[in-house]
């Protein structure tokens, strides 16, 4: 639900398209809107703790968190739009660029 909702930020809250295909759906809920809704509320998080951040190591700390959390889901609203476009290249970049970044955490 945390997802869905933030990808209705960005336009993304319901089918890629109208002819969506049942494995797009499966993943965009079950594997992008599940992951985007825990680092979209850890993205809050990170935020509240950059505001109310009194030292310098808690600000910089603060501030990876926050960086880390938005590209992991902008990096998940263009896998979304290529999937929109039908686009197999930028949706396979997507894809490699994801566990890419799982690799890296």
């Amino acid at each position: 639900l945390t997802g869905r909702w933030t990808h209705c930020l960005f336009g993304q809250g319901g089918p890629v398209r109208e002819d969506e295909m049942a494995v797009e759906a499966q993943a965009r809920i079950h594997i992008i809107y599940v992951n985007d809704g825990m680092f979209g509320l850890a993205f809050l998080c990170s935020l509240a703790t950059l505001f109310s951040s009194a030292s310098r190591a808690e600000l910089a700390s603060s501030l990876l968190n926050v960086l880390l959390d938005a590209s992991y889901v902008l990096g998940n609203v263009f896998c979304l739009t290529a999937l929109r476009r039908k686009d197999l290249l930028a949706t396979r970049v997507a894809i490699v660029a994801n566990g890419a970044f799982a690799a890296g955490l």
